[in-house]
C-alpha cells in the first residue's frame, strides 16, 4: 500500500472511531482469477472431432504394392522407365485405382503426373525410380 493510501485509511479509521463504527481493513488487490484445470472446456463448447487428414503420402512398392487413403484403394501394376527419342529417361506408373464401386487402371509419368480421379488428387513423384511409387493423395474439396 502506498504511502497516500496508508494516511486515507488511517483518517477513515479515525472518521469511524469517531462516529461508533468498527474499522474495516485496508482494501486489498482484486483476488486473482481461478486458474482452470488444464483439461477443462467451458460448458457451451462441445469437443472437437478429430479432423481426417487432408493429404497422404504413399510409398508403394514397384512389385504389386498396394495402399489406401479414405476410401480410395491403389494397386501398382506396373512401374518402367522409358527412354525417349532424345535420350532422356521418363518413368511411368500403371495404377490400378478403386473407390466406391467403380475400378480403373491409370498411367502417371514424370511428364504429366497429376491426376483427378473420382474426387481424389493424385501426384506422382518419380524420385522412388524403378524400385517404389510415391504419391500424394488427397480428396477433392466438395
Amino acid at each position: 500500500m502506498s504511502d497516500g493510501a496508508a494516511v486515507r485509511w488511517l483518517m477513515l479509521t479515525a472518521c469511524l472511531l469517531a462516529c461508533g463504527k468498527a474499522p474495516q481493513s485496508p482494501p486489498a488487490s482484486p483476488p486473482a482469477p481461478a486458474a482452470a484445470a488444464p483439461n477443462a472446456r467451458p460448458p457451451d463448447v462441445a469437443p472437437a472431432e478429430p479432423a481426417e487428414p487432408a493429404g497422404a503420402s504413399l510409398v508403394l512398392p514397384a512389385d504389386r504394392g498396394s495402399g489406401q487413403f479414405r476410401g480410395l484403394r491403389i494397386d501398382v501394376v506396373d512401374l518402367v522407365e522409358k527412354r525417349t527419342l532424345d535420350g532422356s529417361g521418363m518413368m511411368r506408373a500403371t495404377l490400378r485405382l478403386r473407390a466406391d464401386g467403380k475400378d480403373e487402371t491409370v498411367e502417371l509419368t514424370s511428364d504429366d503426373p497429376k491426376r483427378s480421379w473420382q474426387g481424389y488428387e493424385l501426384d506422382y513423384d518419380p524420385a522412388g525410380w524403378r524400385q517404389e511409387v510415391r504419391l500424394r493423395v488427397q480428396r477433392q474439396q466438395p
